[in-house]
């Protein structure tokens, strides 16, 4: 990850830091990975019913305390046992094709502010 300070009309100042991550491209397509979800009594962590999305996470050059989204799904009001429309995601994108890498698959509620809350994760490999 590199990051540089913007600047604005040659001038540098509090314009914000742009933070960019350049990786190789594996050299093929490793395909599509199609993922059918549900859940099944999700804890509520709010008044009435969570508002549930989930994200699949990965990270990159073994850093496993930095998990960065990949996929995110579209939040399903008031529902305890969602189960969310199909989703279609490029397996180069998640893994860089190596199936055995650990990818990361959390639960939020989703909250209005941005500040979700987590209601679970799991971490798996394709």
């Amino acid at each position: 990850t590199d990051d540089k300070q913007l600047e604005k009309d040659g001038k540098q100042g509090k314009y914000g830091i742009l933070y960019a991550r350049i990786c190789k491209v594996p050299p093929t397509s490793a395909g599509k990975l199609n993922l059918a979800l549900q859940a099944k009594n999700l804890r509520n962590v709010e008044v009435g019913k969570s508002d549930p999305f989930f994200e699949l996470r990965r990270t990159y050059g073994g850093d496993s305390e930095s998990w960065e989204p990949v996929y995110r799904s579209k939040v399903i009001m008031n529902n305890l046992s969602p189960e969310w429309e199909l989703a279609t995601i490029d397996v180069n994108a998640l893994c860089d094709g190596d199936l055995n890498r650990k990818i990361k698959l959390a639960f939020f509620d989703d909250e209005k502010d941005g500040n979700h809350q987590a209601l679970g994760a799991l971490y798996t490999t394709l």
